[in-house]
């Protein structure tokens, strides 16, 4: 059983540095709707929203312990990539996937 409501995951994934459109493009759920669970306006979001944020708060908390993880043993890179990182700065990288090359 969990023990944080959707709405306290949600408040979680914006202090991790990811913004409401940032979050509602990864879950597929509009910005307005992301909002208003955010702030309690939306006490019952629908199953299909719930189960949207809590993937992504699974996701999230799973590369922030990895970088959590190459951090304590002194690694600041990111995926291979001389790119320094910080949790925020991952949960950002979110929707662009972190190891994206762009080529020259």
């Amino acid at each position: 059983m969990d023990m944080l409501s959707t709405s306290e995951k949600l408040k979680m994934l914006l202090a991790s540095g990811l913004t409401t459109v940032e979050v509602a493009r990864e879950t597929d759920i509009t910005q307005a709707t992301i909002s208003r669970i955010a702030t309690g306006k939306h006490a019952e979001p629908r199953e299909r929203s719930v189960r949207a944020i809590d993937a992504l708060y699974t996701k999230v908390c799973a590369q922030l312990l990895v970088v959590a993880d190459l951090a304590s043993q002194g690694d600041t890179t990111c995926c291979g990539h001389n790119e320094s990182v910080t949790s925020s700065g991952h949960a950002q990288a979110l929707g662009n996937d972190a190891a994206k090359d762009d080529g020259p």
